[in-house]
C-alpha cells in the first residue's frame, strides 16, 4: 500500500485564561492549568488520492527528527475515520513530556483498519503548536517583568523579628501554642449549651477525635461533673439475644431484650392439579399426550403426516428453508424509541428506534397538513401539493410532509408553507439547474418558511450553466435544517455552482438559520460556492455545517459573504469548510462588510490547491472577523511554480484570533500565516492571543501602505518565518519554533 500524507498540525488545547474578552492588554493574564491532551489533524492521501475510510494509527513522541529517543509510550488509535483525506485524533502522552524541549511526532498508519502492516510516515512531524503553550506556566523567575521591589532579590523577609503572644484560652511554651484547660472548664457549660451545632461540628469532629487524651482530662475535670445522659434520649448498648426459634420483640432501656417464640410450625401444604410437592419444593407437572382429550383425528397417532405441503412467504414475510421471519423492509418494527420534552421524532428506523430533533417554537403548531407520496398521499408531486394551498398565512400555517421517494422536479415554496421529509436519507428532490440565477435552483425558497429532512440535488447536464441547491432572492425569515445538498457540475462557459444561494435586496432585513447541513460540490471548471450571501441586512446563524468542494481548475469558495449592510453579527459555530481546487481556493471570504461582524467559533476551515494559484483559509476585505477556538489551514501541493498560500489574508480588515491555530504550508511558493495589507482610509487592528501561527515565509506580515496595521500578539506560538511589519507590533509573552520565550518582542 502506497500512502502519501500531507500533514497539517492543528493542535487545540483547552487553554483557559482569566480574561476572555478581546481587548488587548500590555501583559498576559494569568492562565489556568491546561489539559495534557491535544487534538491532531492530518491530511492523508493514498496513491495521490484523498483517502476515505477507516485506518488504524500509531503515534510516538521523539526528541529528534530522526533516530533519537522515544518520549513516553506509543499511542494506538483504531478505526480512525478519514473523510476526504482529513482525520482528527485526540492524543495524550501524559504530563512532563512537553517541558520546553523540541518534540517530533512519528506516525504509522494501516489502511484499511484491522488488516495489513503499519507503514511509518517520514519524516517525523515537528510539534510546533499549542502543546508548548503549556511551557508558559514554567517561565523562569528571571524572565518575569514587573516584580515588586520587595521580591526582586528573591528573598522572603517576612518573619524576622516577629513576636507572638498567647491570648485568652491559650498557653505559649517556647514556640508551641496549646489550649488552657482551666479556661475551657469555665466556658464549656455556657458555650456547649448555647452553641450545640458548633460543638458538634468543630469540637467533636476536629478536637475530640484528634486529641482523645486531652479530651479525657477535660471530661473528667469539667464536663462529666455537670452533664447527664437521659434514658428517654439515648439507648444503652444491646446485650441481650434470643435463642434459635425465637425473635426479638422488644429492646429495653438497659440493653436487655424480650423474646418471642416463632410458632408457625404446624402448617400443612399439599399439591393440587398440575403441581407436584417434593419435601418443601413445589414444581409444575406436564400432561402426557395420551392424557389429552379432544385431539383431532390426524394427530391422535402422534405422527405428523403433513410432509408434502409447500409454503411460500407472502407480503411482509421472508422464508429461509423452513423458517419464516418478518421482512423489515416491508413491516415496520414496533416503535420503541421516545423523544424528551421539547423534541419531536424526525425519523423512524426499521428496528423501531427514532431520531429526535429539538422543536422549533415557531413551527410547533400547524393548522393544516398535506401529504406527498408516490402512492397513498394527497398528492404525488411536491409542487402540486404547494400549488393547492391558497390561504396560508401567519395564523393559518401549512406543513407539506414528504414520504420516502425520489422527486424529479423543481420546487417553489410559498410563504407560511413548510416542507419536511420523512428523513434526508430517503427523500430526494432532484433537478438539473438552469441558465441564470433565477432558474438555477432545485428549490426556490420564499419567506416565512422552513425546509428540513430532505436531500436536494442539482445534476447539471447539456445546456446547463448555473446550478443551486436552494435559491433565495427575497424573504424575511428562512429556517433550513437537517439537509444534504449535492451539486454535480459538468459545465464550463463561465457558469457557477452553489449549494445555497442567498441573493437579497439591499433594503431587506432578513433572518436565516442554517443547522445540521451537509453540502457536497463536484465541479469540472465552473466557479463553486458552498454558500453565497450577497446584499441585504441579514441575521444569520449557522451551526453544524459541513461543506466539501472539489473543483478541477476554477475558483472555489466554501462560504462567500459580500456587500451586506446593517450591523447584526453573522454567527458561524461548529462548521467544517474543506475546499480543494486546481485553481484558487478560498474557504471563508468576507468582502466589504465593515459594519457586519463575523464570529467563527469551534470550526475547521481548510483551503488547498494542487496548482500554482492562490489558497486562503480566510480572506477578509474591509471586514470584522473574530476567531475563537478555530483551526485555519491553507496549503499548496504543487512541487513547482510560485503559488500564494495564506492562512488569513486581510485587506483593511480588523478582528481577533483567540485560542486558535492559523497555518500556511506549501511545497513550493510563498506560505504566510497572517498577511495584513493596509487600505487607504482604514485604520485596522488585528490581535492574536493564546494562539499558534505557522508560515515558512512569515508568520505575520504587513507591508507598508497609506495606513499601517496595528498588530498585537500575546501568548502565541510563532513558528517559521519572522513577524515582518512596517509599524512595530505590540508583543507580549510569545514563543518561536525553538521554544525560546520572548517577553515583550516578537521573533
Amino acid at each position: 500500500m502506497k500512502i502519501q500524507t500531507i500533514f497539517s498540525i492543528i493542535l487545540a488545547l483547552a487553554l483557559i485564561v482569566a480574561s476572555t474578552g478581546t481587548a488587548f492588554a500590555g501583559n498576559l493574564s494569568t492562565a489556568e492549568a491546561v489539559s495534557t491532551a491535544f487534538m491532531y489533524q492530518g491530511h492523508l492521501r493514498q496513491s495521490g488520492e484523498l483517502y476515505n475510510g477507516a485506518c488504524d494509527m500509531q503515534f510516538g513522541l521523539y526528541d529528534a527528527v530522526s533516530a533519537g529517543s522515544q518520549v513516553g509510550s506509543t499511542l494506538t488509535q483504531s478505526s480512525v475515520n478519514v473523510a476526504n483525506g482529513l482525520f482528527t485524533v485526540s492524543l495524550d502522552f501524559g504530563s512532563g513530556v512537553f517541558a520546553g524541549n523540541p518534540r517530533w511526532l512519528q506516525i504509522a498508519v494501516r489502511c484499511p483498519a484491522g488488516s495489513g502492516t503499519y507503514a511509518t510516515m517520514t519524516p517525523r512531524q515537528a510539534l510546533t503548536s499549542s502543546p508548548y503553550a503549556v511551557y508558559a506556566g514554567g517561565s523562569p523567575w528571571s524572565g518575569l517583568t514587573g516584580i515588586p521591589s520587595g521580591f526582586s532579590d528573591g528573598v522572603d523577609n517576612v518573619g524576622a523579628g516577629t513576636v507572638y503572644t498567647a491570648g485568652a484560652g491559650l498557653i505559649l511554651t517556647g514556640n508551641e501554642f496549646s489550649l488552657d484547660e482551666a479556661f475551657v472548664g469555665d466556658v464549656v457549660s455556657e458555650t456547649i449549651v448555647n452553641n450545640s451545632d458548633w460543638f458538634t461540628t468543630s469540637i467533636i469532629s476536629e478536637t475530640i477525635i484528634n486529641n482523645p487524651e486531652w479530651f479525657s482530662t477535660v471530661i473528667s475535670n469539667t464536663i462529666i461533673e455537670n452533664t447527664y445522659l437521659y434514658s428517654d434520649t439515648f439507648q444503652l448498648s444491646i446485650t441481650g439475644e434470643c435463642p434459635s426459634g425465637s425473635s426479638i420483640r422488644q429492646v429495653n432501656e438497659d440493653g436487655t431484650v424480650v423474646c418471642e417464640v416463632d410458632d408457625d410450625t404446624n402448617t400443612t401444604y399439599t399439591a393440587s392439579t398440575g403441581l407436584a410437592l417434593n419435601g418443601t419444593e413445589f414444581s409444575v407437572t406436564g400432561a402426557p399426550w395420551s392424557g389429552l382429550t379432544g385431539v383431532p383425528a390426524g394427530f391422535a397417532d402422534g405422527v405428523d403426516n403433513d410432509t408434502n405441503t409447500t409454503y411460500t412467504a407472502g407480503t411482509g414475510l421472508s422464508l429461509s428453508g423452513t423458517e419464516f421471519s418478518v421482512n423489515p423492509s416491508t413491516i415496520q418494527s414496533r416503535v420503541t424509541g421516545t423523544c424528551p420534552t421539547g423534541s419531536s421524532i424526525s425519523g423512524i428506523a426499521d428496528d423501531g428506534t427514532v431520531t429526535c430533533e429539538t422543536d422549533n417554537v415557531a413551527e410547533t403548531h400547524y393548522d393544516n397538513l398535506v401529504v406527498v407520496a408516490k402512492s397513498g398521499g394527497d398528492f404525488t408531486t411536491i409542487q402540486a401539493a404547494i400549488n393547492s394551498i391558497t390561504d396560508a398565512s401567519s395564523t393559518n400555517r401549512y406543513l407539506v410532509w414528504i414520504a420516502p421517494g425520489i422527486y424529479n422536479e423543481r420546487v417553489t415554496t410559498k410563504n407560511y408553507v413548510d416542507l419536511r421529509g420523512a428523513n434526508r436519507e430517503s427523500v430526494v428532490i432532484t433537478y438539473r439547474g438552469g441558465t441564470n440565477a433565477s432558474s438555477s435552483g432545485t428549490v426556490i425558497a420564499n419567506t416565512f418558511s422552513a425546509i428540513s429532512d430532505v436531500t436536494i440535488e442539482s445534476t447539471g447536464g447539456e445546456g446547463i450553466t448555473t446550478q443551486s441547491g436552494i435559491y433565495v432572492s427575497s424573504g424575511q425569515e428562512l429556517n433550513l435544517r437537517n439537509l444534504r445538498i449535492s451539486i454535480t457540475s459538468d459545465h464550463t462557459n463561465n457558469g457557477d455552482s452553489r449549494g445555497i444561494r442567498l441573493a437579497m435586496n439591499d433594503s431587506i432585513t432578513y433572518s436565516v438559520i442554517l443547522r445540521d447541513i451537509e453540502i457536497y460540490i463536484s465541479s469540472l471548471s465552473a466557479t463553486s460556492y458552498g454558500i453565497s450571501m450577497t446584499d441585504g441586512s441579514p441575521i444569520v446563524k449557522v451551526s453544524d455545517l459541513d461543506v466539501y468542494i472539489t473543483n478541477s481548475d476554477d475558483i472555489a469558495y466554501g462560504i462567500s459573504i459580500s456587500s451586506l449592510v446593517g450591523n447584526a453579527p453573522l454567527e458561524l459555530n461548529g462548521i467544517t469548510l474543506n475546499v480543494v481546487s486546481g485553481g484558487s481556493a478560498y474557504a471563508l471570504t468576507v468582502l466589504s462588510s465593515l459594519t457586519v461582524p463575523v464570529y467563527l467559533s469551534n470550526s475547521l476551515v481548510s483551503a488547498g490547491i494542487s496548482g500554482t494559484a492562490t489558497a486562503r483559509g480566510i480572506s477578509c476585505s474591509e471586514c470584522i472577523v473574530y476567531l475563537d477556538g478555530s483551526n485555519i489551514l491553507a496549503y499548496g501541493e504543487s512541487p513547482t511554480g510560485t503559488p500564494t498560500i495564506q492562512g488569513i489574508y486581510l485587506y483593511g480588515g480588523s478582528g481577533t484570533a483567540y485560542n486558535s491555530t492559523v497555518e500556511a504550508t506549501a511545497v513550493s511558493g510563498t506560505a504566510t500565516g497572517i498577511y495584513a495589507y493596509p487600505k487607504s482610509g482604514v485604520f485596522p487592528t488585528w490581535q492574536v492571543i493564546n494562539s499558534s501561527v505557522t508560515g515558512a515565509a512569515n508568520t505575520i506580515q504587513s507591508p507598508s501602505g497609506t495606513n499601517n496595521y496595528t498588530i498585537q500578539v500575546a501568548g502565541t506560538m510563532l513558528n517559521g518565518g519572522p513577524v515582518s511589519t512596517v509599524a512595530s507590533p505590540a508583543c507580549a509573552g510569545n514563543y518561536d519554533e525553538a521554544f525560546a520565550f520572548y517577553t515583550n518582542t516578537c521573533p
